[in-house]
């Protein structure tokens, strides 16, 4: 099984882990790294239907020249939404990751309170 993960972000340890152990996936590629034009693209997803429609198409062919069995992406709903249904024509699992989100208020020095939020990873999220 191979996946192709499409995020702005690294992923995180535990998304690895998880893809390997859980779904069974043996080559792993993280396309925005591996791709410094699809990065680029990926995070600055054009307003106008036409352009982001481009960038979409792009990036679809981009994850297909690996012939994926799995996708994890996430990011601008539009592109993401495209992709998806794209892939899903093609027969290919797709999922999200899902994170909890636990925030905690910290109290300063000073007295003031700081929010501090942080993201546990819970599992991948089928689209």
């Amino acid at each position: 099984m191979k996946a192709v993960i499409v995020l702005n972000h690294s992923p995180v340890e535990e998304l690895i882990k998880d893809l390997k152990e859980n779904y069974g996936v043996k080559e792993i590629i993280i396309l925005t790294q591996e791709d410094k034009n699809i990065k680029q693209q990926f995070a600055n997803i054009p307003f106008s239907k036409k352009e982001m429609l481009q960038v979409a198409g792009d990036i679809y062919y981009a994850i297909m020249q690996y012939i994926p069995d799995i996708v994890v992406i996430s990011g601008e709903v539009r592109v993401c939404r495209f992709v998806v249904n794209t892939l899903s024509c093609d027969k290919i699992k797709c999922y999200t990751p899902y994170s909890q989100r636990i925030s905690e208020d910290v109290k300063q020095s000073d007295g003031s309170v700081k929010k501090v939020s942080t993201f546990k990873y819970v599992g991948l999220a089928e689209y």
